[in-house]
Order: structure tokens, then sequence, then C-alpha cells
């Protein structure tokens, strides 16, 4: 095989000009959706970006990115990248949607360098390793299936935590190549390789929960690719420590709390965890064949109403999707040491979908899911082709089989410069989008959005209550008609009946119910008055043992704003009180010591300061922070009570 690829040894400075000018094609065949809309979560978590026009200080910065919100919580470096662009909230999508652009060509350039350190690990020929690596490359950035992680403002998350696990693991490699260099090297290989994978791991993770994943990716890499590099003294226990040990720390993490996270998820998810299992085969399967065959007609994000499986023949297509996944997995481990490159890309690919992909109670399917899996899938492609061109026997073939890979790429390119004029155009992405899903109410939701710019509450309403036959326990429906309500004095509040008997069987969507409570406190919702609001948020699930205290917490954390912002600040502190004791949080801590040095009452705001504030667990990011400020409010309530 060697000398079949020695006239591309040469070949690198060519290769670099053709992934240059891929990088230019990539950001060209995007340019048309930067001017797409914020869209579905994007107005869920970026409006609370306007608290920091308002903020005074730097602690007020820090609970907008720490926020009451889980889901943003627990992704501070996502949020603190959109905390840096507060200014562009909420007249420039354009300017978030241009910053997630840029990361995907970084994220590129990353992959292109990675797949190059894996070649020299392996010792491929250079002409070889940068063909397969520069191709490999190039298809993931010009995917169409791309376009809603990088054009969804929300999903920066993903482009993040991608970015910081390709960092790693360059890290990682040459660490790789140091403990191949003699005796000399062990510490300082021992040394990156650690540190790519704490500091690594760390970082991703804090962008997006998948960051837990780097050593399953590493592992990933060495089982294939890497099976037959020298591997030097220690190296069994420093792979224990490193990478198993964590991969075991997540799972029992994840089974600490099976009850509540896996098994009852059908109290908030249309499947049981059986239906759940069966329906990820279909996905996985449905993902392969968007990755290698896309359909714009399947492509977006309004997949709330996909298919669940109830059967293996329910529907008829379970079974083949069951025995497809099962086979390509099986036959990875078993040819993982005679076909490695196979293995590598199934393999990757499975395991970037761990999380997201098995048994965590998520909705069904996303295409950003394949964000970083679909990486490991291209790269098996290109080697594959280029050693299938290499073979002397089809040495005729070879330009009919160059030219047939060159249209599929301009094929991919076509599809996402069209699915990316699509996003530019709002009105008629939001009306594609529901007339493919019309049960859907994430694509329901974008077209009413679409409809209240365009000054036509009525038919915004109408959407709404057709939804509501279609979708009776959604708990997010009868929020957005209050938020409805709240802006258009002609379109009246929904039936506090009927919205009881919803949420007492469900629970509310935190995040929109955070932004109805933001427009209340602010004063743009006029026409829900304060005994309807806390009408709302007295509500409570039959049947609360699924729903964490957390949502609880929350519940009670907005009585106490309703009830201080109408100058009832007893009551408010009853409830924020209450709150604390569910789920205390620092924002809760500190706005209770807000009300009580607003109310003078020096000695309770120290009380709460030295003992509320020590059973929470904040993010390490933040907490020296926290302390540091504890500490100084301390010394100045002392101060003031010192006066007395």
């Amino acid at each position: 095989m060697a000398t079949q690829f020695d006239e591309h040894s040469d070949g690198s400075p060519w290769w670099g000009a053709v992934f240059l000018a891929v990088l230019g094609a990539t950001a060209w065949l995007y340019w048309p959706g930067l001017n797409s809309p914020y869209l579905l979560d994007d107005l869920m978590h970026l409006p609370h970006l306007a608290k920091i026009h308002e903020a005074t200080s730097f602690d007020q910065v820090l609970s907008v990115i720490n926020g009451i919100d889980p889901s943003r919580a627990s992704r501070p470096l996502t949020m603190t990248t959109f905390a840096a662009q507060y200014q562009d909230w909420p007249r420039q999508p354009w300017m978030f949607k241009y910053v997630n652009l840029c990361l995907h060509l970084l994220n590129g350039c990353l992959l292109c360098l990675l797949l190059l350190q894996l070649g020299r690990l392996r010792q491929d020929e250079p002409g070889y390793a940068h063909m397969v690596a520069v191709s490999a490359s190039c298809l993931w950035l010009i995917h169409p299936f791309n376009i809603s992680t990088t054009l969804y403002i929300i999903q920066r998350s993903t482009q993040l935590s991608t970015l910081f696990l390709l960092l790693a693991m360059l890290v990682y490699l040459h660490g790789r190549r140091r403990l191949l260099e003699g005796q000399g090297n062990l510490f300082r290989g021992y040394l990156r390789m650690s540190g790519s994978v704490v500091l690594g791991g760390i970082l991703a993770t804090y962008s997006k929960e998948n960051g837990a994943l780097l050593p399953l990716f590493i592992l990933v890499m060495e089982g294939t690719l890497l099976q037959r590099t020298a591997r030097p003294t220690g190296w069994r226990i420093w792979r224990a420590l490193f990478l198993l040990t964590p991969l075991l720390l997540l799972c029992l993490l994840i089974g600490s709390e099976y009850n509540l996270h896996i098994v009852t998820p059908a109290n908030e998810y249309n499947y049981n965890l059986r239906e759940h299992i069966l329906t990820d085969f279909v996905v996985l399967a449905d993902y392969l064949r968007q990755i290698a065959l896309p359909s714009m007609a399947r492509m977006g994000l309004t997949h709330d109403d996909y298919p669940v499986s109830h059967g293996l023949l329910d529907p008829v297509h379970t079974l083949p999707a069951m025995l497809l996944i099962l086979a390509m997995l099986g036959s990875a481990l078993l040819w993982r040491k005679s076909r490695p490159t196979w293995a590598f890309g199934v393999l990757w690919f499975f395991a970037g979908h761990t999380l997201e992909s098995t048994i965590l109670p998520l909705h069904l399917y996303f295409e950003h899911r394949n964000y970083l899996p679909a990486m490991g899938i291209w790269y098996a492609v290109a080697s594959g082709f280029f050693r299938f061109l290499a073979k002397q026997e089809i040495a005729r073939l070879r330009p009919f089989l160059t030219i047939c890979g060159l249209l599929y790429c301009l094929l991919l390119g076509s599809m996402t410069r069209s699915e990316s004029t699509l996003w530019g155009n709002a009105p008629l992405l939001a009306f594609a989008w529901s007339q493919q899903h019309p049960t859907s109410h994430w694509a329901q939701g974008q077209l009413a959005t679409i409809l209240i710019m365009q000054n036509q509450p009525f038919a915004v309403l109408e959407i709404y209550k057709k939804l509501l036959k279609t979708n009776p326990g959604n708990k997010v429906i009868y929020i957005d008609w209050m938020r409805l309500a709240c802006h258009f004095q002609e379109i009246p509040a929904p039936d506090l009946h009927e919205v009881r008997k919803t949420y007492h069987s469900t629970n509310m969507h935190l995040p929109a119910l955070d932004l109805l409570i933001d427009n209340w406190l602010n004063g743009t919702c006029k026409n829900l008055k304060k005994d309807f609001i806390l009408e709302i948020l007295a509500i409570r699930p039959t049947d609360a043992a699924w729903i964490p205290a957390q949502y609880f917490a929350a519940l009670e954390y907005f009585t106490a704003l309703v009830h201080h912002k109408d100058n009832n600040p007893e009551l408010a502190l009853t409830h924020i009180d209450a709150a604390m004791r569910l789920h205390p949080m620092s924002l809760m801590v500190f706005k209770k010591m807000e009300w009580l040095i607003g109310m003078e009452r020096h000695a309770e705001a120290l009380r709460t300061l030295e003992t509320d504030y020590s059973g929470i667990r904040s993010s390490p990011l933040i907490r020296q922070y926290e302390l540091e400020r504890i500490e100084n409010m301390k010394k100045k309530i002392k101060s003031i009570l010192d006066k007395k």
C-alpha cells in the first residue's frame, strides 16, 4: 500500500489550498442563513440577556448566566458567550449566528488537524493522511445536516462542547506521541494526556453535558485506529484512572437517579422506557440515512412529532432498523482489528449518541446530536474511498469514481445552500415547517411567532387552540397563550379551569414561565392581573413523584417575586424561604438578602449570608466569586450594625 500513495506524498500544500477553498465555500453556503430570525428555544433563553443591559454589578451578570433554569445553569460557558454578546440582543440575531458560523469553521479546522495527527500516529503515508483528513473535514463542513446546529443560536452549546472536545483530543494525541519518543518523555506525555482529559472534559461539559463523553471518544480511538501503536509502562494504570473511572462515575451518576429520570419519563414524554429504546433504533437509522442521502423535506428543528415505536413491527420499520444498528455495532466490534477504520467510524458515531439517544428521557429526534458523531462516519467514508481508488484492478474506473465523488460533494453543497437560503426567509421557513409538521407544537409555534410579528394575534390564538386539541397535555401552549394575552389587549386569557386541569397532570415549562413572570414584573403584561398570575403559580401536579424539587422551588421563588412587586415583603420572604427549603440556589439567597437590607433588617440579612448559603452547590466557575461577594457583604452589614 505504501508505494500506491507515494505520488501524493508531496501534495500537502495542494490539499491545504483545497481545504482553505472549502472553508471559504462553507462560509458562502451558510451566508444567506445568517439572516434567519430567533427560533424556538432562542426565544426562551436569550431574552434574559436584556437583564445585562440593566446590570449594575458583576453578580447581576452572573445571575443571568447561572439563572433559575437548570438547562442554562448546567452550561455556564455557553451562557457566558451569549452574555458577551448582550448588546446584540434582541435586534441582531445575525451577529449570534455569525459567531456560530465562525465556530463551525473553527471546528472544521480542528477536525482536520485531529485526523492529520491520527494519521501521523498511525504512520500513514503523508499523501494518504492529507487526502483523508481534508476530504473528511470538507464533507463534514458542507453537509446540510449541520445547518440546524450552526444557524440555531442556542445550539452554540453543541458547537462549544465539540470545540473543547477536539482541542482536548489534539492535546491528548500530542501527549500520546511523546510517549513514543522514549522514557525521557513519559512524564511530559502523561502530563499532557491527563491535563487534556481533565481540563478539556470540564470545559466541554460546562458547554454541554455531552462533554463528559471525552474518555469514551479516546477509548474508541485507542481501541481502533491506535490499537497497534506502542503503549509504554504505566499505560493500563493511566487508562483506568483517567478514562475508565470517569465513565464509571458517569454511569453511577445516571444510575443513582434511575427511577426519577429513566423509569418514569412517560409522565413528561409520550413514551415509556421500552418504547424509547425501540424508537432510538429507528432514530439512529434515520440519522445514518440523512447523513448518507440527506432529504431537505425531512430537515429542520420541528421533530417533536416524531412517531414512537410501540413494538418491533409497530411501525413495521422498527425491526429492520434494530437489525441494522445491531449489525453495525457487531461488525465494528468483530472487525475492530482487521478493519479498524470501519470500526472507528461506527463506534465513534454511536459513542457520540450514548447520552442523548439511549435511555435518558429527552425528545426523540434532533439533528444537532449528529454534529460530533458524524465526524467518525466521514473519516471512514473518506478512508475507504481512497483505499478503494488505490487498488490496481480499478485503475480504469478512477476518473469516473473521482467525478462521482466530486458530484456528491457538489450535491451536498447545493443542498446546504438551498437549506440556508430557506432559513434566511423567516416567513417561508415557518410556513414550510408548519406544512411538513401539522401536529408539531414547535413548527406551529414558529409560525405563531411570525404571525405575531405581522400583528395577527387572532390567527396565533387559532393555532394555539388547534394545538390544544392535538396536544392536550402540552406544558407550553397555555403559557404561550398567556404571553400572547400580555401583549394584545384584545386577546382573552385562557380559561383558568382548563389551565388547572392541564397542569394538574403535567408540569409547566420553566423557561416559558420565567419569561411570563418577567413580562409581568417589568410591566409589559398589564392584561393579566396579579391574582391570575398567583393562581397559575399555585397549581401543582397531582402526581409529583417524578418532578424534581427544583421545579417547585422555582414556583415558590416566582411567587415571592410577585408578592414583592405587589409591596407585600413579608409574604415574599415566606415564599422565598419555602423555595430555599425545597432547592436552595444562590440567586435566592442574594435576593432575600437584598430584600432584608431594603427593609433595614440587617441582622437577619447577615444570618442569611452565614446560614442559608452553606447548603448551596454552585458551579465551581462562580463559587469563588460568590464566596468573595458574601464576605464583602458581611463586612458591610457588620459595619452598619456597629454604627447602630
